[in-house]
């Protein structure tokens, strides 16, 4: 296999992996922000098991809101910085 062969090969592998991650954190924000307060209890449930009591109910539930709002980010990002669209669009210097 020649070396330009395998640059194309490799890209493909590149490109295929970057969008199976931003479907993976697209289908986690879908189901984050479809549930949130089960995101709630779940952080709860760590709180407690980390020793953290007294946090507020509205701020966990924010907290479960602001997790999934990120993971849609991190979906647009791995999505527009597939190829070179990445050093040609303003996430360029979030997907280096």
């Amino acid at each position: 296999m020649s070396k330009n062969a395998l640059h194309i090969v490799l890209k493909i592998v590149v490109n295929i992996c970057r969008f199976l991650l931003a479907a993976t954190f697209l289908f986690s924000g879908f189901v984050k922000a479809n549930d949130p307060l089960g995101m709630v209890y779940k952080l709860e449930d760590y709180f407690s098991a980390w020793g953290i009591t007294g946090v507020p109910g509205l701020f966990t539930l924010l907290m479960a809101m602001g997790i999934a709002l990120f993971e849609f980010v991190l979906c647009i990002c791995f999505s527009a910085c597939a190829g070179n669209g990445c050093r040609a669009s303003h996430w360029s210097s979030w997907c280096a």
